[in-house]
């Protein structure tokens, strides 16, 4: 059987006699997309030339009513792959993630921002004079704490409070965050309790010639230093709160909620600016792919974004290469991996396999070093992006690592 479609303002002309076995399918409606139209199921390869239409025409005009239809997110699951947590929300339209609309926050740093214990308190101050004596580029910044999440109206809510970079130090992490998450689960039925939990962004970047941009991270850095990474960062209270507490002036909204959550969302954006060198005006189809956690530091979480590109991978690694970005000396390298090496990637994280033993080299071994140098939220980012079928390979391009 063929489905295929009739548009215009007219009645389709009349069908030959051949066209006997011929159903008509109730006309979608369209007030937004084309001209009216009717849908016909046939006998394959009886469509009359008259009234063929492009398989794109009909998939665009379906696709666009499905997403339509869809917006709100019914559900959440959880998935555990290697050393990250994801949050996979449903239902999942192939190429699109989850737009502004469909993200909320709940911010009520009273209820939300993690307990206390003058022990461990005592313990954080100890381990945070260490860390600075031993890297003095740190400095201690205030942070939104995600205390997890819920499906509201639709929406994905983040329930948000604060933190700061020195309690992330001293409980994510530190070598006992393990005991932590006990301690919190024992005490308070709560294993992240007692966690800073300091909420990170990311955004994986597709240039206009279908790679994906990954870099290496600085080794000055405290966390993952040389590794594989995407763009990020931290959304910044600073930028909301005054000192005091109250809403900064000039923001967009008066809602403190819907201002969390625009800094949250702006923060991606602004990492890709002033890591990689991008201006706003060459990141298109800008949306988020969900949350992850890593859980070698105790569930730090982050939200994770994507963006197409209007530059090609040399028209980004010459951009990147010349410096000019407010953070140059964080992402020391640009790699842009084509299209089927990130399927590769993706296919390793989801078969869970351990890594070769002895001589059995395969095509396969070097994708998986380049997993072992991965971050957590990179391996996330990715999975979640091949939930959303946001990676499609529709192009190729030569391998190229940092």
């Amino acid at each position: 059987m063929c489905l295929w479609v009739h548009r215009g303002t007219r009645l389709p002309p009349p069908l030959p006699a051949s066209h006997k076995s011929i159903y008509v399918a109730p006309a979608v409606s369209t007030s937004t997309l084309f001209l009216p139209f009717s849908l016909y199921i046939t006998p394959h390869g009886m469509i009359p030339g008259y009234l063929r239409s492009p398989r794109a025409i009909l998939q665009r005009v379906l696709s666009a009513k499905v997403r339509k239809m869809s917006t709100r997110i019914d559900n959440v699951e959880l998935v555990h792959v290697q050393n990250v947590s994801i949050a996979k929300t449903s239902p999942a339209l192939p190429g699109r993630a989850l737009s502004r609309d469909q993200l909320a926050a709940n911010f009520k740093n009273s209820e939300f921002s993690r307990k206390l214990n003058p022990r461990l308190e005592k313990d954080i101050a100890n381990r945070w004079k260490v860390k600075i004596a031993q890297n003095p580029r740190l400095f201690n910044g205030s942070k939104f704490r995600r205390a997890g999440w819920e499906i509201s109206d639709g929406k994905l809510v983040i329930n948000v409070g604060l933190t700061n970079y020195k309690d992330l130090c001293g409980t994510n992490f530190a070598e006992n965050c393990n005991s932590l998450l006990d301690m919190g689960e024992r005490e308070f039925g709560n294993s992240q309790a007692y966690m800073a939990d300091a909420l990170g962004v990311g955004v994986l970047l597709l240039t206009k010639d279908s790679h994906l941009v990954v870099a290496r991270r600085a080794d000055w850095l405290l966390e993952y230093p040389n590794f594989l990474d995407r763009a990020g960062g931290h959304p910044e209270p600073d930028h909301v709160f005054t000192p005091d507490g109250s809403l900064k002036p000039g923001l967009e909204t008066d809602d403190v909620h819907e201002a969390v959550m625009n800094e949250i969302w702006d923060s991606a954006i602004k990492e890709a600016e002033d890591e990689v060198g991008l201006s706003r005006n060459q990141l298109e189809d800008f949306s988020c792919l969900g949350v992850t956690a890593n859980t070698d530091e105790g569930g730090r979480p982050s939200m994770e974004f994507f963006a197409k590109l209007s530059l090609t991978a040399s028209e980004v690694k010459a951009l990147h290469a010349s410096g000019n970005q407010v953070e140059a000396d964080e992402l020391t390298n640009l790699c842009m991996l084509p299209l089927q090496q990130v399927a590769t990637l993706v296919d390793l994280l989801l078969e869970g396999k351990p890594d070769p033993v002895g001589n059995d080299v395969t095509a396969r071994d070097e994708p998986r070093t380049m997993l072992k140098e991965m971050t957590s939220a990179l391996k996330g980012a990715l999975l979640l992006a091949h939930h959303h079928q946001m990676l499609s390979i529709d192009g190729q391009g030569e391998e190229d690592r940092p």
